[in-house]
């Protein structure tokens, strides 16, 4: 398994741990790995596909994510990696985090997938917004139309974090 698929089954797994710890009796099941949708999971008899994005504000974030940002002076010395984070240092997280959101779910919503299928977008930076941050700012999401049966999105890296349902 390459390090991509490993992400999303880390992620399937905490979307369905955080999911069945909100909703108890109804319970989903990871029923397999995929490509598109990446994942296929069960609740009761249905089988629902599951699409995972995801954001971490910047490239360097998603650098410092997976322990790849290296030290300040090699950061410094990629050029366009330093513009990029002086010109978001600039921009408030309140901008910033629901302008990545609303990115995925534009790009998203242009593409059609099975009618069963939820769109579990992940939020991969650890501390800098919370769910109580993304419910305080959630008129800053805006869903576009789109073909999903549910929309949610993972507040964080790990099932605690907890998920909020925008569709």
């Amino acid at each position: 398994m390459n390090e991509k698929e490993e992400l999303e089954r880390a992620v399937l797994e905490k979307f369905i741990a955080a999911y069945n710890d909100e909703h108890g009796e109804a319970r989903l099941d990871l029923v397999s790995r995929g490509d598109a949708p990446d994942g296929v999971v069960r609740l009761g008899n249905v089988e629902i596909g599951i699409e995972v994005p995801h954001f971490y504000g910047t490239e360097l974030d998603a650098r410092n994510a997976h322990g790849r940002a290296g030290d300040f002076k090699s950061i410094r010395e990629d050029g366009e990696l330093w513009n990029e984070h002086v010109k978001n240092s600039t921009i408030p997280l309140e901008i910033r985090i629901p302008r990545a959101v609303n990115d995925i779910l534009r790009s998203k919503s242009q593409k059609r997938y099975g009618e069963a299928t939820w769109l579990v977008i992940r939020y991969g930076t650890r501390g800098l917004w919370t769910k109580p941050d993304f419910e305080m700012n959630r008129e800053l999401i805006h869903v576009p139309v789109h073909s999903f049966r549910q929309i949610w999105l993972m507040c964080g890296v790990e099932s605690s974090h907890g998920i909020l349902r925008l569709a």
